[in-house]
């Protein structure tokens, strides 16, 4: 499937930007310490929705900042979220996956993601 079809992209010159994204590898803009002060801030269970709403809210203008670089993409709150998402991954040894929930996105539609509990 090319590019263009399989993220959504408007047009080809933002597929080639896609491309080039994640080909460089996406720069997410955040710290360690940073996703772990947002970790921190949340209950002991929490969702990828719960965190990215807590990390945007704690560092505004980078996240500001980091949506734009996904402006050009069909979808590009869903896009950037999910690499946001897609980071809490590397805490296995602090945050236990607890599977899929649905819950609702920024724009208030439901929506899935992973639910996490914070490993004592």
């Amino acid at each position: 499937m090319p590019p263009d079809r399989l993220f959504g992209i408007v047009n080809k010159t933002s597929s080639d930007n896609l491309l080039a994204m994640i080909l460089r590898g996406v720069n997410i803009p955040f710290t360690d310490d940073e996703y772990q002060q947002a970790i921190d801030k949340l209950p002991d269970k929490f969702t990828s929705h719960e965190f990215i709403l807590m990390l945007g809210r704690m560092h505004q203008q980078r996240y500001i900042e980091f949506l734009c670089d996904y402006r050009d993409v069909a979808h590009p709150f869903q896009t950037a979220h999910g690499q946001l998402a897609k980071r809490l991954n590397d805490w296995k040894k602090t945050l236990e996956p607890l599977g899929p929930v649905v819950d609702k996105d920024i724009f208030g539609h439901p929506r899935s993601n992973m639910k996490w509990r914070k490993r004592p």
